[in-house]
């Protein structure tokens, strides 16, 4: 596999980075972006029609506020029966006018907890949404934003990002996608490898994800966009397919920026070995037999609900290694050189764990004792009892939430951002504000959840899965964020004119803290224990 070897090779030229490095810098939040335009583009801002010829055909929006929103596109054909467990193709084309002003279904769900009781799922669910400011000027090219969301790669859906206010107050263009999940999007066979021998079978969700941005390149000038000006980002398992899509060759010259949120490129997929002896298994508990001839058929076929149990004993997602859709793990392309590099924001929220570990919300001590000596060894459980003990958090819930944000994002993305910065543009944040939202049915009585894993996104997006509005004082946080996201998807740096200067990570570690009061840090390694974190015993 051979990617570029500069920073952005082979990629059109760029405006010039605006960077400045202020340590200490500490303002309040809410500074405002002022909408930059295209060279050369027609000064009068008019309302936009609602119905927009694509290459694929007519759809028609309708208006969000200051947005237009383009929903339930499809960007690939169903996946369905026999397109069941193959790569997706592009959309056919389509006579009249599609309706585009409702949401599609979510993917089918392997969890529970990713999308609300009352949102439709499908296996039929290759759909997208774009969102576009009302008023824009004649022959501007707006920047582009794709983002993947979350869920472990097993639940969730775009549908819950609404952009409008994002596109409309940032002058810029959001797309948020749906992929396959579970085992949809990870089922790996000898038989499927033998239909596409080249790219092999397990990385449908990754596929997706592909084709996604390979109809935004095709379509997006039509809505106003710049084809060549796109930036993916993505939270939690959306941030794992970032780092996916930074290493694999099939998505070279479909993107020009990258935003990881809360994740850890340097998380190693499966080999093509471990993943089809585990989906022999499931589709074996999905009530088909894995030697048959027939194997794929009878999986083809099989009730959704019955996949659905069959993850819950032999779980499934799509992230495979050594196959030509992800050669080499992303941890080990970044660290040779070997991925398309672009310009990079990364981060994460200052709390991660405490959302992964909710079920221990009411621990005791003795308990948070044990799980250490459980998860670490009793070595491990007694070195970091010298930094975390019980006694020093007013819950041990919280000792537990600080030992694993600790250990996983607060060092992975210390990491992550050095093997980064040595190759490209790195910007590295963290989302920090005490009083902010969790998602829904994860707020147990008595426990704070403020700035957990998928904190920030009530932030950046019209997020639909967050536990309560966001506050005045917390749009304000919001408006900031979705300036300095807007700004670096626009310019592939985070500068805001007259907001807080997010400095280029280098060798002085200096992040962004994004909180109620924006300041820069060169701490954040010491915050959380990097170095004490290194010396842990193995266990």
């Amino acid at each position: 596999m051979s990617f570029s070897t500069s920073t952005h090779e082979g990629r059109r030229s760029r405006l010039a980075v605006l960077a400045a490095t202020v340590a200490g810098l500490a303002l309040v939040a809410g500074g405002a972006l002022t909408p930059q335009s295209s060279a050369g583009a027609a000064t009068k801002a008019t309302t936009q029609s609602l119905t927009v010829k694509t290459p694929y055909g007519s759809v028609h929006g309708k208006k969000l506020g200051g947005a237009q929103a383009f929903l339930g596109i499809p960007f690939a054909k169903a996946p369905v029966y026999t397109r069941m467990f193959k790569s997706p193709v592009a959309p056919a084309k389509w006579t009249g006018v599609k309706d585009a002003t409702s949401k599609k279904a979510a993917c089918l769900q392997f969890q529970p907890t990713g999308v609300k009781n009352s949102q439709p799922t499908s296996l039929d669910c290759l759909y997208l949404d774009i969102y576009r400011p009302a008023k824009a000027k004649k022959g501007e090219k707006l920047p582009v934003m794709v983002f993947y969301h979350g869920g472990a790669a097993t639940q969730g859906s775009g549908v819950l990002y609404g952009g409008q206010t994002l596109a409309d107050r940032t002058n810029t263009i959001l797309v948020s996608t749906n992929y396959r999940l579970g085992a949809s999007g990870g089922l790996s066979l000898p038989a499927l490898d033998a239909e596409n021998p080249t790219l092999g079978s397990g990385n449908y969700a990754i596929e997706d994800q592909v084709q996604a941005l390979k109809f935004v390149s095709k379509t997006i000038s039509s809505f106003g966009g710049d084809k060549n000006n796109v930036t993916i980002f993505g939270q939690s398992a959306g941030g794992q397919a970032v780092c996916n899509l930074l290493a694999s060759p099939l998505s070279t010259g479909l993107f020009d920026k990258a935003i990881i949120e809360s994740a850890n490129c340097s998380t190693t997929p499966k080999t093509v070995t471990a993943q089809q002896e585990n989906s022999a298994k499931f589709v074996e508990a999905a009530g088909c037999v894995a030697t048959d001839p027939n194997v794929l058929a009878c999986i083809r076929n099989a009730w959704p609900a019955n996949l659905v149990t069959a993850q819950q004993k032999f779980p499934i997602t799509g992230s495979v290694t050594g196959t030509g859709v992800l050669p080499t793990a992303p941890g080990t392309a970044i660290a040779a050189g070997n991925w398309n590099k672009v310009p990079i924001m990364i981060g994460n929220v200052r709390w991660e764990q405490k959302l992964q570990n909710i079920q221990y919300a009411d621990i005791t001590a003795p308990q948070y004792d044990q799980l250490l000596v459980d998860t670490y060894g009793a070595a491990g459980a007694a070195y970091l009892q010298t930094k975390y003990p019980a006694s020093a958090y007013s819950k041990p819930f919280y000792a537990l939430a600080a030992v694993k944000t600790d250990i996983g994002a607060g060092c992975t993305t210390e990491n992550l951002s050095n093997a980064f910065r040595l190759q490209t543009n790195v910007y590295r944040y963290e989302f920090n504000d005490p009083t902010s939202p969790t998602l829904f049915g994860f707020q147990p009585a008595g426990t704070d959840m403020s700035s957990a894993h998928s904190g920030e996104l009530a932030y950046i997006f019209d997020f639909t899965l967050g536990s309560k509005p966001l506050t005045t004082k917390q749009k304000k946080l919001s408006h900031s964020m979705q300036d300095y996201w807007a700004a670096f998807a626009r310019n592939g740096t985070p500068y805001v004119k007259g907001a807080p200067t997010w400095p280029r990570y280098t060798s002085t570690n200096k992040a962004i803290v994004l909180a109620p009061t924006i300041g820069v840090t060169n701490q954040l390694a010491v915050e959380h224990n990097c170095d004490f974190i290194k010396a842990l015993p193995a266990k």
